[in-house]
């Protein structure tokens, strides 16, 4: 059987399949081949059963034989690391997505393409304007473009529901959730991108070969799986859950807040966490009886916009709810144990650590976060590194400060006036008052399973939100007003993701003769 090469040539293979051997506790297939009087291991790539590794190692010992003799599609194609470089870096006028979705697609083709070819992992560092960077190219400047194929994207699916029994609902599970990541990889590869972007830099051969419906990873099939429909909390739950909540009002008032965010409003997390106190207000038009309507109105802010214009709305508050939040505005926060940093240290020792090692090894010292480390800097006026320092320093592209600030951020340090506390009214949250720890999603999340018999659910705060929105359907009648009231883009997300009748009404029908 010959070995089909790269470029279409074929050759006698130099080894038989018989002869790959596998080390002990290892998957990937090896052996030794005498080349100009030497004896060379040659490995086939990971994960890669015996067939392909055949292939695969044939090919290298003939590319190690024959040297420069060889020419093949792989020596001119750009490499995945090329590709990324240029969608991080793309004009918003030629990738639509902002800086965060494009993080989030880089992050999930590096979780897709590892392990198909050797090398370190990737490494993105996030820029002051917010913006990506390829830092480290890793295995991907191994990975020509040309071998991101519709297999790569198959064997990534199978392995992922590996050992999982077709048609339960642990497969469902992992296969809803393997459909994400693939769906998030490919849209590095979005047809504007490559039409505005790549097709200037990379060879339209290799384009093409993305989208090839044979072969191309832009038409690997999604795993079949069902999507469950969401289904309602038993009442027994829900009213422990009323029953045991409102003790939050004085023990914590940020997670009570966040409850009554998530039930008594119906916002997302994201919502909440940005919610401000400008956003509850009286709405012009009361309701049919003439009681006055409450709304809360979600709305952008500095550096923060809903995630699409449909989440930009006014949703109706029960009075209660609404005058609750009002009250927290003035709730004691007493200092709680997860809010002590421990980062005690003076001005000018946390600059110097700062400038002497990676905010999580500084972090590390004092047993806190990075995040909480780069908090107090901010704070305190303390210069930081910009993102990617460390690594060009470990790189030897930057000279190690050891502790010593930059002439200009020395000065501005010397230089440094106390900053102005932030708001503590302007948000509903007392965020500013959180030094990195553990938010009030988790701790809430924390409390429901610690307090709440027989709550089975993966999530809390979204939970929550899906029982206001079918309360909403409930009270109303009108998927279209829940659909409104929740920002959603069409009614049959409404319908089919979150609707569930919590109260079941006797329907009596007349019957014929009577």
């Amino acid at each position: 059987m010959k070995i089909e090469l790269e470029n279409g040539a074929k050759i006698a293979p130099y080894v038989k399949k018989e002869s790959l051997k596998q080390d002990r506790g290892v998957t990937t297939w090896r052996c030794r081949f005498t080349v100009k009087d030497k004896r060379v291991k040659f490995s086939a790539n990971p994960h890669e059963n015996q067939d392909e590794a055949y292939v695969t190692i044939n090919r290298k010992i003939h590319t190690a034989i024959n040297g420069d003799k060889i020419e093949s599609k792989r020596s001119t194609a750009q490499t995945v690391a090329e590709v990324v470089a240029a969608y991080l870096g793309a004009k918003p006028s030629s990738v639509d997505a902002d800086h965060d979705t494009r993080k989030n697609n880089v992050s999930a083709l590096r979780i897709v393409t590892r392990g198909v070819v050797s090398g370190s992992e990737p490494v993105i560092v996030k820029n002051k304007d917010g913006s990506y960077e390829l830092t480290e190219p890793g295995f991907w400047s191994n990975l020509r473009l040309g071998k991101l194929t519709k297999k790569v994207g198959k064997d990534f699916l199978d392995q992922r529901v590996e050992g999982y029994k077709k048609g339960t609902t642990s497969f469902d599970e992992r296969g809803r959730g393997a459909n994400d990541v693939l769906r998030h990889a490919r849209g590095v590869f979005t047809q504007k991108a490559i039409n505005e972007v790549y097709v200037e830099q990379f060879k339209q051969s290799d384009l093409e070969a993305l989208e090839d419906k044979k072969t191309g990873f832009l038409k690997v099939p999604f795993l079949k799986v069902r999507k469950p429909k969401w289904k309602a909390l038993p009442q027994s739950v829900v009213d422990q859950i009323l029953a045991k909540v409102p003790a939050l009002e004085t023990e914590d008032p940020d997670l009570y807040a966040t409850f009554l965010l998530e039930f008594g409003c119906g916002l997302s997390w994201g919502e909440v966490l940005h919610a401000q106190y400008s956003w509850l207000d009286e709405a012009p038009q009361p309701f049919d009886n003439g009681e006055t309507r409450y709304v809360i109105n979600v709305q952008p802010t500095d550096g923060w916009v809903p995630k699409c214009q449909d989440r930009e709305r006014s949703s109706t508050v029960p009075a209660n709810i609404f005058q609750k939040l009002l009250d927290l505005r003035l709730a004691p926060r007493a200092p709680r144990e997860d809010r002590k940093s421990g980062v005690t240290v003076s001005d000018e020792e946390l600059a110097r650590l700062v400038w002497s090692e990676p905010a999580v090894a500084v972090g590390k010292r004092f047993g806190v976060t990075s995040t909480t480390i780069k908090n107090h800097c901010e704070k305190r006026g303390i210069p930081t590194p910009e993102s990617g320092f460390w690594t060009k320093v470990q790189r030897g592209t930057v000279e190690h400060p050891h502790g010593q600030l930059p002439e200009k951020e020395r000065i501005r340090f010397q230089l440094r006036t106390k900053q102005t506390p932030a708001p503590k009214d302007d948000y509903i949250l007392q965020r500013h008052r959180c030094e990195g720890f553990t938010g009030a999603n988790r701790r809430l999340a924390r409390w429901f399973r610690a307090n709440i018999k027989g709550w089975d659910r993966k999530q809390v705060g979204h939970e929550l939100r899906k029982l206001n929105i079918s309360t909403v359907v409930c009270e109303t009648g009108s998927l279209y007003e829940a659909s409104k009231h929740a920002g959603h883009s069409t009614i049959k997300v409404t319908e089919t993701t979150y609707a569930d009748i919590l109260k079941h009404k006797p329907i009596s029908l007349p019957f014929p003769n009577t």
